[in-house]
């Protein structure tokens, strides 16, 4: 989800606010957990992110040691006695 996608979306959750009938205490209660929904939602996101690219990594350094290896881990056709 884009930048612009999330405060979009949230503007029109907090502008439906508006049009409920509800107290003024409980606005600010749904206002305050819509803002901390976005602030949880953000902080996957980039943690998802960060996962991403750290398996990404260590994918990449697996790879690597494996290609520069001498020893072989199978052999296709290889029969053992």
């Amino acid at each position: 989800m884009k930048a612009y996608e999330t405060a979009a979306s949230s503007n029109s959750l907090v502008e439906g606010l508006d049009q409920i009938r509800m107290s003024p205490e409980a606005r600010r209660s749904a206002r305050a957990s819509i803002q901390q929904g976005e602030l949880i939602a953000e902080m996957l996101m980039r943690a998802n992110e960060d996962l991403r690219q750290t398996f990404g990594f260590v994918r990449r350094a697996i790879g690597a040691f494996g290609h520069r290896s001498k020893a072989t881990a199978a052999v296709p056709g290889l029969r053992l006695p």
